[in-house]
């Protein structure tokens, strides 16, 4: 006789939650490898944004139906995949088609319900959702309503107070996660550009910080780097620093780092699939066209 295990329920929320991760890195790198290439000259970032490839489009596709399926269930509950749902939809959407109105819509209902459980952006479920929705906001505003974009510009202009000078000293002196920060200075930095307040106060201090946490991590490495879940979300703040940061130095720094993390993952992969020392998968998880590499 044999035995069959079963997943106890806190595996089986871990997996909803890797899921949804995954399924929010799948989306803000599609549609921050959008973002055009040029050297911005002044202090505002790039507004300028390119089609999307074929492939890029199928890996939304694949991510927005994934986002579907969730509707209803546990995993499909929380702002993070409504908030990357919206930003899926909006992309696909502004790729025009037979498919837009609809896509407008589905994007309109997934802003309009990540709001709804957001009222305070400082939980890490809403502070990891604000930054998809501020690039609906920046790159797609004409896929929403206007009183819908109205809403949402206030509310992912919501920004963190940023640290002092003694933190800018000793940018690693943080009591929170490495992610947590990482979310924490995205999406406030990013937020004052949804205001139009890039040149405020409170937009000078985080980006003097940001390029101190930058510059430490180019010095000392990732101290989460061995996490995939934890440095995924790293990831999501380092492409909304390196789209939307108004400080052209900040910018820079974000894409060194993009650089350096690419770069090490893609020694462990063949052909865009894992094949590192340290990989257990299988066709179903990661070894096929279906599946993104990340």
């Amino acid at each position: 006789m044999t035995h069959q295990t079963y997943p106890e329920p806190k595996m089986l929320a871990n997996r909803r939650r890797a899921g949804a991760l995954r399924a929010v890195l799948a989306v803000l790198a599609v549609a921050g490898l959008a973002a055009a290439p040029p050297e911005p000259s002044a202090s505002q970032p790039p507004q300028a944004w390119k089609r999307l490839s074929e492939r890029e489009v199928g890996y939304l596709q694949r991510q927005l139906g994934q986002i579907r399926r969730w509707e209803g269930r546990p995993a499909g509950e929380s702002p993070q995949p409504l908030a990357s749902g919206a930003l899926a939809a909006a992309a696909l959407a502004a790729q025009g088609g037979p498919e837009a109105p609809k896509l407008r819509e589905e994007a309109s209902r997934f802003v309009a319900g990540a709001l709804a459980q957001c009222a305070r952006w400082t939980s890490n479920k809403c502070a990891r959702s604000q930054l998809p929705l501020e690039r609906v906001a920046l790159q797609y505003p004409e896929a929403l309503p206007p009183d819908l974009l109205v809403r949402l510009r206030a509310a992912v202009s919501n920004a963190a107070p940023p640290p002092g000078e003694a933190q800018v000293q000793d940018p690693w002196s943080f009591s929170d996660t490495e992610n947590q920060r990482m979310i924490a200075m995205s999406r406030s930095l990013v937020g004052q550009v949804v205001a139009g307040t890039p040149d405020s106060p409170a937009a000078r201090g985080w980006g003097a910080y940001a390029e101190a946490f930058l510059a430490a991590h180019d010095r000392d490495g990732w101290y989460e780097a061995e996490s995939p879940g934890y440095l995924a979300l790293s990831i999501t703040g380092l492409l909304q620093l390196a789209d939307f940061a108004p400080q052209p130095r900040v910018r820079d720094l974000a894409r060194r780092q993009l650089d350096v993390l690419f770069s090490t993952w893609a020694q462990e992969q063949v052909g865009g699939y894992p094949a590192g020392p340290k990989v257990r998968s299988s066709a179903v998880w990661s070894l096929s066209r279906q599946s993104s590499p990340w």
